[in-house]
């Protein structure tokens, strides 16, 4: 817990459905809710989560888009008269009809400003330059005696990149934003990348993460935040939705010193900086104290045996499948399959952890899953057998 005021911070790691616009409005509107009946100062979505992440050709429609912005418009009036400054992600567009993903900055039902993705991903699963515009603004947002900055997943991963311009400009606090698919244990690749971004300038730096199965992709949330020191402060749970929240000293703020303008390197970037007017101040005073959201990780076999039941159960829930057919030949790789068909979410990984700790051999331990649980299937799970009697 921090001792005397604080910022309260909440990352919403939510999974949205690509297209769903009424669905993701849903989903972040509940979202900032929760944040708001915890007395959150700001909230941050993932990247794109008005639409879903990766939208693809949905944005070569100009119908998508209008609705995008319309839903995005939707969420800013239902913030009126309510507490947190929300960031969240939404496609945008300019009078020229150029789209951008976006993150808008929105409190009290206005939007004070947008920041648009600069630096867009084009290899592996990426595809963003196909798409989107590239932003080449780099502002800082102020209220109170709070000075932050935010970013969209690839502009956190480079050195000397927006994120630094705006620890430039007095940033105390980058807020990133993401739809980052999952590999095994990525949760320290980005670790590392915020290490990195603070040892480049001194802060604090969150990283909100998408969360969810999206055809071939997966995305596994484990948001995370860090101080200054570069220690772990905050972390979500790997494969499932939460809102992480975290208490942030104002003292431990105010002394974080701006890196030397360098001007050679912050000049990339057009600068800039945009006041929240009017903000009544930070909450701290009205609210209780809360400890740190701290979800250990899952461990290398147990979020990989979770990503593949995420990844699984969205396919089916998101494509609107009433049932799956499964071929089991008794086997290991048959008391997998099904053992990932049952597991509803991620909740059943205590049973597999248990295994494991038992079966130190990956055979084992789906052995074991099988002895113990698979094959009962039809009695315990619901399973229609469809074969000859």
């Amino acid at each position: 817990m921090v001792a005397g005021r604080s910022l309260r911070l909440g990352l919403a790691q939510i999974d949205a459905v690509v297209g769903d616009l009424r669905g993701n409005l849903g989903r972040i509107s509940d979202s900032f809710e929760l944040a708001n009946k915890n007395g959150v100062d700001i909230v941050a979505f993932p990247e794109l989560s008005t639409t879903g992440y990766p939208p693809e050709d949905l944005v070569l429609k100009k119908e998508f888009i209008d609705d995008n912005l319309r839903a995005f418009d939707a969420f800013v009036s239902s913030t009126n008269g309510k507490g947190p400054i929300a960031i969240v992600g939404f496609v945008d567009r300019d009078e020229s009809g150029n789209i951008f993903n976006a993150a808008g900055i929105v409190w009290n039902g206005k939007v004070f400003g947008t920041y648009h993705k600069i630096l867009l991903p084009n290899y592996g699963v990426f595809d963003e330059r196909r798409y989107f515009t590239l932003g080449g603004e780099a502002p800082v947002f102020r209220f109170d005696d709070i000075c932050f900055g935010m970013s969209i997943c690839e502009d956190i991963w480079h050195p000397s990149g927006p994120s630094f311009s705006q620890s430039v400009q007095g940033a105390q606090l980058i807020i990133s934003i993401n739809s980052s698919p999952y590999h095994v244990e990525k949760w320290k690749e980005r670790l590392q990348i915020l290490r990195d971004r603070s040892n480049e300038a001194p802060g604090f730096y969150a990283y909100v993460n998408l969360v969810g199965g999206q055809d071939e992709l997966v995305f596994d949330g484990h948001s995370l935040v860090i101080d200054p020191r570069g220690e772990l402060i905050a972390r979500g749970p790997s494969m499932s939705e939460d809102l992480v929240i975290v208490d942030i000293s104002l003292d431990e703020l105010k002394r974080i010193e701006r890196p030397a303008p360098m001007v050679a390197r912050a000049a990339s970037y057009v600068l800039g900086e945009i006041v929240v007017e009017s903000h009544p101040g930070l909450r701290g005073t009205a609210r209780s104290e809360v400890s740190p959201s701290e979800t250990p990780p899952l461990g290398r076999i147990g979020e990989i045996y979770a990503a593949l039941v995420l990844g699984t159960r969205d396919y089916v829930r998101k494509n609107g499948f009433k049932g799956v057919l499964l071929g089991l030949s008794g086997g290991v790789d048959s008391a997998l399959t099904a053992a990932i068909a049952v597991s509803k979410d991620v909740g059943r990984l205590e049973q597999v952890k248990e295994h494991i700790k038992r079966h130190p051999r990956v055979e084992e331990v789906m052995t074991s899953i099988w002895v113990d649980e698979i094959r009962l299937c039809p009695e315990n799970f619901e399973f229609k057998h469809l074969g000859k009697k």
